[in-house]
């Protein structure tokens, strides 16, 4: 089944050019590199974690094979740090 990553609506979110500080509603403050800020960008509650590895993996194929790791470590640690949850939808 399908997951979808959404943000919390109470994140606030501050930019520092490619990079951001994500403050998440349980009071902790999560530093994003790069490219957990690209990722954290891609979620926004439409897309399957699927669908954000293949956007990912098609923008730097060079990097293909280390991206689904990527996001999988970087989504697991905004939920559990607060910032996002995933839905898990049914399969159509």
């Amino acid at each position: 089944m399908p997951a979808i990553p959404r943000p919390y609506e109470r994140c606030a979110i501050e930019w520092m050019g490619k990079e951001s500080l994500i403050y998440s509603p349980t009071k902790k403050t999560i530093y994003l590199n790069e490219t957990a800020t690209v990722i954290w960008k891609l979620c926004n509650g439409k897309r399957t974690v699927k669908e954000i590895t293949d956007l990912l993996a098609d923008a730097f194929p060079n990097s293909a094979s280390n991206i689904r790791a990527d996001v999988a470590e970087t989504l697991d640690a905004l939920v559990r740090n607060g910032a996002l949850q995933l839905r898990v939808t049914p399969e159509s």
